[in-house]
């Protein structure tokens, strides 16, 4: 691996990838240097492998404008691909609204899940699929909530003195709840990803199996999504239980979840751990939200490419420092909550990506009182983060989304879809948000 203690802003993660390293653990920045060079159309996204004719490629520098075997070009493929990645990010977030006992309208299942042979992507389609996205986040936000309370993040929230419990993969509430009952005070019980409001979170997607070499985990509970294979197979060579949320059926099944990390923690006691006691306070929800210049969403993933962290908590604090209100969520959210920046009112953590949706009612409001809001998402990896930009763009809401080397025509989604270059970018953007 290259550049050891460049690959997180997060020292507690890059202490663990240093120990990893010298352990000869490969983690998932192994795996993308040896992934190098990705395919250049696949990251272009002027590729196809729809039908049996295919795959197809087309040349972005032919002067005669290449085409599949069907007649797409290099536009129509782009389109295409943006448009069957937020419906699978649109399905995947209706999944969790019904795990999580929201009740969808059924229009927007048939929204959402209405595929056809239709070789030529429509315009109307993404609006469709945006809007029905925004109505799932919606049922989630309602039935969430979003009382303020204080919540630690980063490694140190492991506890050496007792079993740890750690649940990641969108966990439906109602499962952690019943665990952290069962819990009680024989052991801890803790997230990845901000995976549920309620719990302390110790960091977010791409070092996900960085937690796991502290030597602090006793079991591991996931849920349907955002759970690696790489996470399981460490797991499974380091003799952490896993076990999945949904078969956790009733108290009997939660009670013996708690023996199983009891007696993983009885065979570590004692023992040296490679653990980062790094954490810091931190806040999820609100009660009460003074916006000043204006409103700003950053959401988004993170990306193996860069240095973990490092695009959110500067995009935070220039944002911050012009006067503008962060709401932030999910890995983005949990980045900021490990610097430190999720105590202050000019930050407003919602919690998991999937509790998103709570910006569109935070939104209106500032629009209410004639305040510029926009979102921005740097980094992008899951197909539920996209479906989620393209449904603020799709409520109007300007929108920059790091969309890697993809191109897309300007006119989607009424305009307020935008690519997102970096950091730099974000004086441009405040003129164009601020400007209107």
């Amino acid at each position: 691996m290259k550049e050891l203690r460049k690959k997180s802003v997060d020292s507690g993660v890059n202490q663990m990838i240093v120990n990893a390293y010298r352990e000869k653990t490969d983690l998932v920045w192994d795996r993308a240097e040896a992934m190098q060079p990705q395919c250049g159309f696949g990251r272009m996204a002027i590729c196809c492998t729809e039908c049996m004719e295919g795959p197809c490629r087309v040349n972005p520098f032919a002067e005669d404008g290449a085409k599949s075997i069907c007649g797409r070009d290099q536009q129509t493929l782009v389109t295409n691909y943006f448009l069957k990645k937020t419906a699978d990010g649109a399905i995947a977030l209706a999944e969790l609204a019904e795990q999580f006992g929201c009740d969808l309208n059924p229009s927007t299942w048939r929204s959402i899940s209405t595929t056809a042979d239709n070789m030529i992507p429509c315009g109307k389609r993404l609006d469709e699929i945006g809007n029905a996205v925004a109505a799932t986040l919606t049922s989630i936000a309602a039935a969430q909530g979003s009382k303020r309370q204080a919540l630690a993040a980063g490694m140190g929230v492991l506890e050496g003195g007792k079993p740890n419990i750690v649940c990641h993969g969108h966990v439906p509430p109602s499962t952690v709840k019943a665990l952290v009952k069962a819990a009680g005070s024989g052991a801890h019980v803790v997230s990845i990803c901000g995976n549920e409001k309620k719990l302390p979170v110790v960091t977010n997607y791409d070092s996900q199996e960085t937690a796991l070499l502290t030597g602090l985990v006793d079991l591991l509970v996931v849920g349907s999504q955002c759970v690696t294979p790489a996470m399981i197979a460490l797991a499974k060579r380091l003799s952490i239980p896993v076990i999945a949320a949904a078969s956790l059926g009733d108290e009997a099944g939660f009670g013996q979840a708690i023996v199983t990390a009891q007696n993983c923690f009885q065979r570590r006691a004692g023992k040296a751990s490679s653990f980062a006691a790094d954490k810091k306070d931190s806040v999820v929800g609100h009660d009460a939200v003074a916006v000043s210049k204006g409103m700003v969403y950053l959401g988004g993933c993170g990306n193996v490419a860069n240095t973990q962290d490092a695009s959110f908590l500067k995009t935070a604090s220039f944002l911050i420092e012009n006067g503008f209100t962060v709401v932030t969520a999910g890995c983005a959210g949990t980045a900021l909550a490990k610097a430190g920046m999720c105590n202050a009112t000019s930050v407003i953590n919602l919690g998991s990506c999937h509790d998103a949706g709570e910006f569109l009612e935070l939104a209106n409001r500032a629009k209410a009182i004639n305040l510029p809001v926009f979102a921005i998402l740097p980094e992008l990896t899951h197909n539920k983060t996209l479906a989620t930009a393209v449904a603020y763009a799709s409520q109007g809401i300007p929108t920059w989304a790091n969309l890697g080397e993809m191109s897309l025509p300007g006119d989607l989604l009424g305009g307020n879809i935008h690519a997102f270059a970096g950091v730099a970018q974000l004086s441009q953007v405040l003129a164009e948000v601020v400007g209107k």
